[in-house]
């Protein structure tokens, strides 16, 4: 009677753990949403789409180039680090973590950007990458103070981009913008504040390449 009387105690405490330790719907959507939203997978896909859109094989080639130097490594360098256990995660959480992979970035980010623009690369290109130096600079700059959202300054970006390239169509992907917000505040990983400041960041960023590439008569009509 004892050992069973022991059994039904503990029923209700090993199921409350498994509640605890299974992750709700909403907390599995706003994981994969930081998954699918993850700043070098957009900023990749955006160079892919600059790429499709001016149609060359050498566009293609020197988005392969950038993406590489500047994306390829910068991940495999932080990945790196979480194996090492320097890194809690691929996401940094820690602002700190943070400053020697968007260091690491920038310099390589430079590099690509000076090599893109002395061999004479699509000018589309240049200018993407050009504006990306700027962007991990202001974004390296402010998280050596504060820790702004990367995932909402990448979504916002990305958004802003798809909308000047297909036009009206592409409309919904704004929505891509508070969702990303949302699942970065529903993951306790940044707040209201740091989220807004990212996404503003990332319009910003996208509007000025923009203006850029209208300005020397090229491809977007945004």
């Amino acid at each position: 009677m004892e050992i069973k009387q022991i059994e039904q105690n503990f029923v209700p405490v090993i199921e409350s753990s498994s509640v605890l330790l299974t992750p709700t719907w909403d907390k599995q959507i706003a994981a994969w949403v930081s998954r699918l939203s993850s700043p070098p997978l957009l900023v990749a896909i955006g160079i892919a789409l600059a790429a499709a859109s001016i149609g060359s094989s050498s566009a293609w080639l020197w988005a392969a180039f950038y993406t590489a130097l500047a994306i390829l490594l910068p991940v495999i360098y932080i990945v790196w680090k979480v194996q090492r256990g320097e890194i809690a995660d691929f996401h940094i959480k820690e602002r700190s973590e943070r400053i020697r992979p968007m260091l690491l970035t920038l310099i390589l980010s430079s590099v690509g950007w000076l090599v893109m623009w002395w061999a004479k690369a699509p000018l589309t290109l240049s200018i993407f990458a050009g504006a990306g130096v700027i962007q991990v600079a202001f974004l390296l700059g402010v998280t050596l103070r504060w820790k702004i959202s990367g995932h909402s300054t990448a979504a916002a970006g990305f958004a802003v981009f798809v909308l000047a390239l297909f036009g009206r169509p592409a409309t919904p992907i704004l929505l891509l913008i508070p969702l990303v917000v949302w699942a970065r505040m529903h993951r306790h990983r940044h707040d209201l504040a740091q989220t807004i400041a990212g996404s503003l960041a990332g319009i910003a960023y996208m509007l000025v390449v923009l203006y850029l590439v209208n300005l020397n008569g090229l491809t977007f009509s945004f």
